[in-house]
């Protein structure tokens, strides 16, 4: 199965096995926005690769800033990690994935972050570079879910992102659905 013309993604292809979907997710006071979903039927709720947009453009200097830290590494032959401080300074390119560790450090709030990120690094993908970050979602001491995601420049100003990500429930199925996910992010036919 192809997904196509979503955004900066030309085309990707998706296993035959996984089911696509859309859902409309209310964000904020903006409008409801669309998330394409893959799952596998009877894992809907413990498994699903994603592709969303956010509904809005991030602020000129934060669109800046990760527009300059992919282009100085979009000839990269192999990942580039950042930085802690190139991290806190991504903060809300990584929407979610942002209130982690290094922007919300223990020792200053006195709490866990919701994130903890395993590793963040710059991949060029198919001669496109983009952010691709790994870690947990936390509530309490406990994983609630385990989330693998792109962010992905959708105009030249690093303003527009879009997100192509999985989430699992636990660690195991996490582990076992990597391939799956590298397969699709590696189909990526870019949009322009």
């Amino acid at each position: 199965m192809d997904i196509t013309d979503i955004g900066p993604f030309k085309r990707i292809w998706a296993p035959a096995d996984w089911k696509r979907k859309t859902l409309k997710v209310t964000q904020g006071n903006r409008l409801d926005l669309p998330v394409l979903l893959l799952t596998i039927p009877g894992l809907e709720d413990e498994l699903e690769i994603g592709i969303f947009y956010r509904g809005k453009l991030e602020s000129p200097a934060d669109g800046e800033n990760f527009h300059a830290l992919l282009q100085r590494h979009k000839t990269a032959e192999a990942p580039v990690a950042l930085s802690p401080g190139q991290i806190r300074s991504l903060s809300r390119v990584l929407n979610l994935a942002g209130f982690n560790q290094y922007t919300f450090p223990k020792q200053l709030t006195g709490y866990n972050a919701d994130f903890q990120l395993r590793t963040a690094q710059v991949v060029v993908l198919n001669g496109r570079p983009v952010l691709m970050v790994d870690g947990e979602f936390r509530a309490d001491e406990s994983a609630d879910a385990f989330f693998g995601c792109l962010f992905v420049e959708a105009d030249d100003s690093g303003r527009k992102i879009y997100e192509l990500y999985l989430k699992a429930a636990d660690k195991e199925l996490y582990l076992r659905s990597l391939n799956t996910f590298r397969q699709v992010t590696e189909s990526i036919e870019w949009a322009k």
